[in-house]
């Protein structure tokens, strides 16, 4: 999971506004509190809530009419008298007033395009917090099953450095081979390695909380317990899944408004084909057959050539393409939630047919391997075998562990709303 972001020292927040604070570099917070502290901090979504209040300004703009011109004209020089810019009542003086009227209901049509695109900005805002939020979730999951795995390899790490020094004791003493160290050496060799790679990735999993949350790059974020979601899926109706996503999922609520946005800029265009009317005033002091002639004008583009034609035809496929893209996301939500149905459902299915009373135990077992091993009660290559597979075996209920709560995960994501 990869999530490339830019973000200021400003917008970083403190270790202690957090509760349960270990210290000024780590932090403890439940998965509610990481979501709401998201909400309030995360700078994509301040990003995105700026382009809100830029959707509304634009609402506001296109409700305002167009200012009326005024232009007043004054002799520049009179080489009768050699005056410069005279404004006495023997010079010509003219002023005139014009002011565009919007016909066929431009205005109207704008500020109704205007609300249709705000409508899309606060979607596109609600689906860019669903796509965070699962990276936050996901995340945050990834990073508690981490801290269980780390925490089983740092044990192991240390019995099996433990058992080298003893081994190697033994060696020395003859009472050993030196193949039995060498091999007990490889296996704390392959153990440290694993550890090593899995503390790189809870790395990778904290920078991307860190990001998400707001809180400053090397403060170790810290889990606590998950409850396993929901065990079994089959209790929730797939077609109650999938009525919940097509109401709820706001990308496809961005689609829908996008239509909306087409379907207002054909309205604009089509009106755009009818032109705007001029009315004018004209005040003309001595530059006319009589002194202080009084006018008015009305001026109006003839539509010969160009109605708009272009634009019309343009906005008119725009509306259609809209609909076929609306049509392929429904299908596409179908087959996503589908498919992710039916991974929550395989996910508790294995994880309920592995989580045994045996599982529980497996510590145990790989604890009394080594003290046998110590004893001479097995073989060396008894013990390896016995250890890799008790070790495997609790490494791989963790991962089950997190392969369900991924899938579910997953579906509240395909569905649009927090069902898990």
């Amino acid at each position: 999971m990869v999530l490339t972001l830019i973000i200021s020292s400003q917008g970083y927040i403190n270790a202690h506004t957090f509760s349960s604070t270990i210290n000024s570099d780590s932090v403890t917070i439940t998965l509610p509190d990481a979501e709401k502290r998201f909400q309030e901090y995360c700078l994509p979504l301040l990003i995105k809530k700026y382009e809100i209040t830029q959707a509304q300004a634009q609402v506001i703009q296109s409700r305002l009419f167009i200012n009326p011109s005024v232009n007043i004209e004054y002799n520049l020089f009179n080489p009768g008298n050699n005056k410069v810019l005279e404004t006495s009542k023997a010079t010509q003086n003219i002023f005139a007033l014009q002011q565009v009227l919007q016909l066929a209901g431009k205005r109207s049509k704008n500020i109704q395009l205007s609300k249709s695109k705000l409508q899309v900005v606060e979607k596109e805002f609600e689906d860019l917090v669903r796509n965070l939020l699962l990276q936050l979730r996901n995340a945050y999951i990834l990073a508690h099953y981490n801290q269980e795995r780390i925490l089983i390899y740092e044990s192991n790490v240390l019995e099996v450095s433990n058992l080298v020094k003893a081994t190697n004791s033994q060696t020395k003493k003859g009472n050993l081979p030196l193949t039995d160290e060498a091999r007990i050496t490889s296996m704390l060799i392959n153990l440290q390695e694993e550890e090593f790679n899995l503390k790189v990735s809870q790395s990778d999993v904290q920078s991307v909380l860190t990001i998400l949350l707001g809180i400053k790059p090397g403060t170790i974020i810290k889990t606590t317990t998950i409850p396993l979601p929901l065990s079994d899926i089959t209790v929730v109706d797939f077609s109650t899944l999938l009525n919940k996503a097509i109401v709820s999922r706001p990308d496809l609520q961005v689609l829908e408004s996008e239509q909306s946005v087409a379907i207002a800029n054909s309205k604009v265009q089509k009106a755009l084909a009818t032109p705007d009317l001029t009315l004018g005033y004209v005040f003309d002091r001595r530059g006319s057959a009589f002194n202080n002639y009084s006018g008015v004008s009305v001026g109006i583009d003839l539509p010969i050539f160009n109605r708009n034609q272009g634009a019309i035809k343009i906005a008119n496929a725009e509306i259609e393409k809209k609909n076929v893209e609306k049509n392929l996301l429904t299908n596409e939500i179908e087959s996503q939630v589908s498919q992710a149905y039916y991974e929550a459902k395989l996910a508790s299915q294995i994880l309920l047919s592995r989580q045994g009373s045996l599982t529980s135990t497996f510590d145990q077992l790989q604890m009394a391997a080594i003290e046998n091993y110590r004893k001479g009660n097995i073989s060396l290559i008894q013990f390896i075998d016995l250890f890799e597979a008790y070790n495997q075996s609790r490494i791989s209920l963790i991962a089950l562990k997190q392969s369900q709560w991924l899938a579910y995960q997953k579906l509240n994501f395909v569905t649009g709303a927090s069902l898990f």
